[in-house]
């Protein structure tokens, strides 16, 4: 994958004349408008996503994602632009994984300037850690999914650090720092086990809406206006 070519495609839902790119990774399909540089280190099992502007976004699909670090930079560079709320796909996030598998993959996001730093839709299996820093709106949106999270540290949300919908989740560690709105929400429901909760800073701590079911063994909630809210 690394010296593979990337296949330059015309995608007929698109909203304006921005180019998209589509190359193999990891048994699927790596997929992002032209502005995204990318790198992809099959030794070290690692691939770095670049922003060159506000706008740029990455869609992974139908994916085997065992043991890699997927790594998303935002770009400082110029105004975030909210006028569009999806990409071509109809997706809302700067990073996002859709029908895929993990194993031990890690995810880092800095800079998020969509409406989900990372959204992950329709997947399944174990990451063990996901660090999101300086969020424009929600930070982690995980829908439709069966996953467990070993590690998830989020710092700087405008929004919600952790939405869920529709899904089975398992968290060991959350570490939630200002969240704009939510610390965590879960909704559509949705079934979330959590062992360890940290979370200092948000308008509301945990939601549990739609008839979902939410268990947190061990929780430490500090400067949130409302700590849980059914």
């Amino acid at each position: 994958y690394g010296n593979s070519r990337a296949t330059l495609v015309t995608n007929e839902k698109l909203y304006n004349d921005d180019p998209i790119l589509r190359r193999p990774f990891l048994g699927g399909s790596l997929i992002s408008n032209s502005g995204i540089e990318i790198q992809i280190d099959e030794i070290n099992r690692k691939l770095i996503l670049q922003q060159t502007s506000s706008a740029d976004w990455a869609y992974i699909v139908d994916a085997s994602i065992d043991n890699w670090s997927l790594e998303f930079r935002g770009s400082n560079l110029g105004a975030i632009n909210q006028s569009q709320r999806f990409n071509s796909y109809g997706m809302t996030g700067c990073l996002n994984l859709h029908s895929s598998n993990f194993y031990e993959a890690e995810i880092l996001v800095n800079d998020g300037g969509c409406e989900d730093s990372l959204n992950i839709v329709n997947s399944t299996g174990v990451l063990s850690e996901i660090t999101i820093n300086r969020a424009y709106a929600d930070a982690l949106d995980l829908d439709f999914s069966n996953l467990k999270l070993n590690k998830l540290a989020i710092n700087d949300a405008g929004n919600d650090c952790l939405d869920m919908s529709g899904g089975i989740y398992m968290v060991d560690v959350a570490d939630l720092k200002s969240c704009g709105d939510k610390g965590i929400s879960v909704g559509e429901a949705s079934t979330l086990n959590a062992s360890y909760l940290i979370l200092e800073n948000a308008n509301i701590g945990v939601s549990s809406k739609d008839f979902s079911k939410v268990e947190i063994l061990k929780a430490s909630l500090k400067d949130s206006i409302v700590c849980t809210e059914v």
